[in-house]
Parts: structure tokens; C-alpha cells; sequence
């Protein structure tokens, strides 16, 4: 795995564990100290068992975070919905209460909450996408110098009031007390 040799290479004392998220209950390792999910939880059907599991392996103080599509963002190019776990998104996003929600259902108080990837962002992701049906490598390299753009992403989001693409939600696990 690439990340275990880059993280030996630096010589950090990182562990990587390789599993179904689906599955985590089925696992019993020491609790983790942080947990980071990215672009995930709208690929798994219980979402509620998902963070219930991540709840589970926190440490007190531990933090979660997470991002995932915006529920109001503008599908991009070659989304769709699936009613199963085919690995593709089974839901179209989430809101930032909708998260906190869950969050709070499971013992993590949601410390900071933000969007991201906002029209610049997702107007090159679809520009990928489309020119990535002919050729990958040309849409990488087509695309390079678009993406200086991307300090304009949030000031053009804000200006045109388009709704950004994603979010990210930051969440502490309670102390055993309920200190927060």
C-alpha cells in the first residue's frame, strides 16, 4: 500500500487498517485518538450504524471528521443514485443538521461545521469528467492550468450563490461525564 511506504519513508508512527466500514463492529481495536471519513457515508446504507461504529472507536476527546456531498449541490457529471451498495452514492448528500443530528445521537458534540468545493471546483470536476470519457491523462493535463482558479472558488461560490458541492462536519466524542 502506498500509504504505508510514504508514512515509513517520513518515519511516522502511523497504523493503517484496510476493512469494510460496514463491518467495523465486527472489529475490536484500540480506540483511536481521530477518525477521518471523506466523500463516504453516501456510499453506505446505515449511515446511523456508521457513526454509531465510529462513535464506538473514539476515545474520549477523540474527533471525527467527516465530509460528504452536499444534499442541495448540483450533481456533477455521471452522478446518479443507486437503491443499493453498488458502490456508488445509495443518497445524495447531507446537510450540515442532518450530520449533527447523527453526531449528536451518538455521544460526538459537532465542534465546526463548513462547506467546500464550490463552482470553480465542481466546474472542473465536470470538465475532467466529460474530457476523461476520451482520454484521462488528457483531462488531467488539459485541466492543470484551470486549477490557479481555484482561489476564486469560494469568493465566486458566495458571488453567484451556487451551492457548494460538499461539506465537512468536525465532531469530538463527549467525555464519559457529558464534559464537553
Amino acid at each position: 500500500m502506498k500509504a504505508r511506504r510514504r508514512a515509513a519513508l517520513l518515519g511516522l508512527p502511523v497504523a493503517f487498517i484496510q476493512g469494510d466500514l460496514r463491518q467495523l463492529d465486527g472489529f475490536e481495536w484500540p480506540p483511536f485518538d481521530q477518525i477521518i471519513c471523506t466523500e463516504t457515508i453516501e456510499h453506505i446504507q446505515d449511515d446511523r450504524k456508521l457513526i454509531r461504529d465510529f462513535a464506538r472507536l473514539l476515545k474520549p476527546g477523540g474527533r471525527l471528521i467527516l465530509s460528504t456531498p452536499f444534499e442541495l449541490c448540483n450533481p456533477l457529471f455521471g452522478d446518479k443514485i443507486s437503491d443499493h451498495e453498488d458502490g456508488g452514492h445509495v443518497r445524495r448528500g447531507y446537510t450540515h443538521q442532518q450530520l449533527r443530528r447523527l453526531f449528536d445521537e451518538n455521544g460526538i458534540c459537532t465542534e465546526s461545521e463548513e462547506y467546500v468545493s464550490g463552482v470553480v471546483t465542481q466546474e472542473l470536476t465536470n470538465l475532467i469528467r466529460m474530457l476523461g470519457r476520451i482520454n484521462g491523462r488528457m483531462a488531467w493535463c488539459l485541466t492543470l492550468p484551470f486549477r490557479a482558479l481555484g482561489i476564486l472558488d469560494r469568493p465566486l461560490t458566495a458571488l453567484t450563490r451556487h451551492p457548494y458541492l460538499s461539506l465537512v462536519v468536525v465532531g469530538v466524542k463527549r467525555l464519559p461525564d457529558n464534559r464537553e
